[in-house]
C-alpha cells in the first residue's frame, strides 16, 4: 500500500472563537483524508479563542498564537488585501506536510 503524503492545513484565525469551533475546525478534521496537519494560527487572537483551542484533543490539530500584526485601517480596501497575511505565511513557515492548503 502507498502511503499517503501528510497535507498541512492552515486555518489562520482573529477572534473567531465560535465560528473556528463550528465549522471550520469540524470541516478540517472531517474530511475523508486523514493525513492532515491541521495548524491553527491565531494572529494576536482573543483569550476565548485561545480557551477554545486547548478544548481540542485530536492528535491533527496544532495551535500556534503568534503576535497580531498592524494592519491598514480596518474596512479598507487594503486591510482586505492584506489582513492574516502574517498568520498564513507564519502557518507555511511552519507546515510539516509535503502538500500544503489554507
Amino acid at each position: 500500500m502507498i502511503e499517503q503524503p501528510l497535507v498541512s492545513l492552515i486555518i489562520p484565525t482573529f477572534r473567531r472563537a465560535e465560528l473556528l469551533m463550528d465549522r471550520s475546525l469540524p470541516s478540517a478534521m472531517g474530511q475523508t483524508y486523514s493525513n492532515l496537519d491541521i495548524h491553527v494560527v491565531g494572529d494576536g487572537t482573543d483569550q476565548e479563542t485561545v480557551d477554545a483551542m486547548a478544548t481540542v484533543t485530536d492528535p491533527r490539530v496544532r495551535f500556534t498564537n503568534i503576535t497580531h500584526q498592524h494592519y491598514p485601517e480596518q474596512n479598507s480596501f487594503f486591510a482586505w488585501c492584506v489582513s492574516g497575511t502574517d498568520a498564513i505565511n507564519y502557518g507555511l513557515d511552519t507546515a510539516l506536510g509535503t502538500w500544503v492548503s489554507t
